[in-house]
C-alpha cells in the first residue's frame, strides 16, 4: 500500500538507500490508525440535505390515482327549506380535512395516502345546528419513487396529496347538490398553504 507524505522532501527521503520503510512517520498516515470521526453537520447543512432529498422526489413522483372509497351523504329534514330562504344570512360551510394511511411500496415505487374531508353546512345564526353534512375518503396514488427518501416521500404525498384530492371533493360536492335538488350549498373555499385550518367560511350567494 502506498505512504502517504507530507511534502516532497519525505518523498525524497523514502526513495533514499537505507531508510527503512517500516520506520515511523508523524506524518503520515498508518493503514490501521483509527478514522476520526467527521465534524458535526451544521444546521444549515442538514436543511440542505433535507431539501435536496425532497427535491429529488418532487421530480420523481408521477400522480398515478385519484379514486374515492367512500362517502356519506346528510341532509337534515328541513334543510331544503331553509337554504332557500336564506336572504341577507349566510350559511357557513364548515371544512375539516385529515391526511392518513401513509404507505410506500418502495420495490414497485408507489406511494399513497388517504385523504378524509368533511363538509357541514348550517346557517350562520345556528352554527352548532348542520344543515348538511358530507363525509368523503379518497385515496391518492404515485408512482415513480423507487430508491427514494422514505421521510421525504411521505412528507411530499401528504401535503401535494391533499391538494390533488381537494378539486375532486369539490367537484363531488357539486354533484351531490344537483341531486339534491339543487340545494343551494355555499361556494367551498379554496384551500391556501399559509393556513391550513380545518375549518372555513363561505357565504352562500343570495337569490336573485
Amino acid at each position: 500500500m502506498p505512504r502517504r507524505v507530507s511534502s516532497l522532501g519525505r518523498l525524497e527521503n523514502l526513495d533514499k538507500p537505507g531508510t527503512p520503510a517500516d520506520q515511523p512517520d508523524d506524518h503520515a498516515i498508518k493503514p490501521d490508525a483509527p478514522v476520526k470521526p467527521k465534524a458535526r453537520q451544521t444546521k444549515q447543512e442538514i436543511a440542505l440535505t433535507a431539501v435536496e432529498r425532497y427535491n429529488r422526489v418532487v421530480a420523481a413522483a408521477d400522480l398515478d390515482t385519484i379514486r374515492i372509497v367512500a362517502a356519506e351523504f346528510r341532509a337534515a329534514p328541513a334543510a331544503h327549506e331553509t337554504l332557500a330562504t336564506l336572504d341577507g344570512e349566510a350559511a357557513i360551510a364548515h371544512v375539516s380535512h385529515h391526511v392518513h394511511d401513509f404507505t410506500l411500496d418502495t420495490e414497485g415505487g408507489i406511494g399513497a395516502c388517504g385523504i378524509s374531508f368533511q363538509l357541514r353546512v348550517s346557517a350562520e345564526n345556528a352554527k352548532d345546528d348542520d344543515l348538511i353534512r358530507v363525509n368523503c375518503d379518497f385515496e391518492v396514488l404515485y408512482r415513480g419513487l423507487e430508491g427514494q427518501d422514505v421521510y421525504s416521500v411521505q412528507r411530499y404525498i401528504q401535503r401535494v396529496g391533499l391538494y390533488a384530492a381537494y378539486p375532486y371533493f369539490r367537484a363531488h360536492i357539486g354533484h351531490l347538490a344537483f341531486l339534491a335538488d339543487v340545494i343551494r350549498i355555499p361556494v367551498l373555499p379554496v384551500l391556501k398553504e399559509t393556513s391550513l385550518s380545518r375549518r372555513s367560511r363561505a357565504q352562500a350567494p343570495r337569490r336573485a
